[in-house]
């Protein structure tokens, strides 16, 4: 009975003993690495999806805003009286802004003639204004001043990609952007 007991304890004792390293399996198989390597290549395209589009927004987000502030520019140049007309006798009539392909043009439009500050463009957000327009801003006022322009008002769109925003002047010479 001792024999028995002392051999069945020595069982026990092998059985619940640690296994050594030669023994027990360690590693990945193939086939859960080709796994892991999956999924991180399906999330990795999903991440780029999502960051291609969130930018292609911002990008066109950030014309939109360049855009509106310089035609809120332009109009308050307009009613502050900012005159830049120098020839003797012109009279400022009030400022406007052509747009055209990926720029855009700040004018004073006096009485003599115009000056034309530099052309800006819009091509570092690759984007293009999809319709030629011109916005007026009269002097003193900021209204929208163009001769038979101004009925219905006047817009401009602005394009990325499929994406589209578009710009509005009311009669009173108000901007609105999305």
């Amino acid at each position: 009975m001792y024999v028995r007991l002392t051999y069945l304890l020595m069982q026990y004792q092998t059985l619940n003993q640690p296994r050594s390293r030669k023994n027990s399996p360690s590693g990945v198989t193939l086939i859960e690495l080709v796994l892991v390597v999956a999924l991180l290549g399906l999330l990795a395209a999903f991440s780029l999806v999502s960051i291609s589009s969130y930018s292609k927004d911002q990008n066109l987000k950030l014309a939109t805003n360049d855009v509106v502030t310089v035609l809120n520019n332009a109009r308050s140049r307009a009613i502050n009286g900012v005159d830049p007309c120098t020839a003797t006798g012109a009279v400022f009539n009030g400022y406007s802004v052509k747009f055209s392909g990926t720029k855009y043009t700040l004018t004073a439009d006096c009485s003599t003639g115009s000056s034309t500050f530099p052309a800006y463009y819009i091509a570092n957000y690759q984007a293009q204004f999809k319709n030629n327009s011109t916005f007026y801003f009269q002097a003193l006022s900021g209204q929208c001043y163009a001769s038979g322009n101004c009925g219905s008002g006047i817009s401009v769109t602005i394009q990325y990609g499929s994406d589209t925003e578009t710009i509005n002047e009311d009669n009173s010479g108000n901007i609105t952007a999305p």
